[in-house]
């Protein structure tokens, strides 16, 4: 593949993974408001809501390490371009 399609389809793949993440941490905010809210009651909301807030956090961690990953292969991605870029260049300096 090339690296510009490479490049589209992490940016593709990222802008999916954002949106889940949003969802997750939209099923997060109701919790977290009334806890903010009313901080002495938070044992009782975590540990009554426990069984939404766990499984919704785990999955909004996941998808912070899946963003983390794609960021970072772009990154790797981006390096290799700018590399091949100054190579580029310099032919072409060489050439003139």
């Amino acid at each position: 593949m090339m690296n510009t399609e490479r490049l589209n389809a992490l940016i593709a793949k990222k802008e999916v993974v954002k949106k889940q993440l949003e969802s997750e941490l939209g099923e997060l905010k109701p919790v977290l408001a009334k806890i903010a809210a009313n901080p002495m009651s938070a044992l009782s909301l975590l540990s009554g809501g426990a069984e939404t807030l766990a499984p919704a956090a785990k999955n909004a961690m996941a998808m912070l390490e899946t963003l983390d990953d794609i960021t970072h292969e772009m990154g790797e991605l981006i390096a290799d371009l700018d590399e091949r870029v100054t190579v580029l260049e310099q032919k072409y300096e060489v050439a003139a």
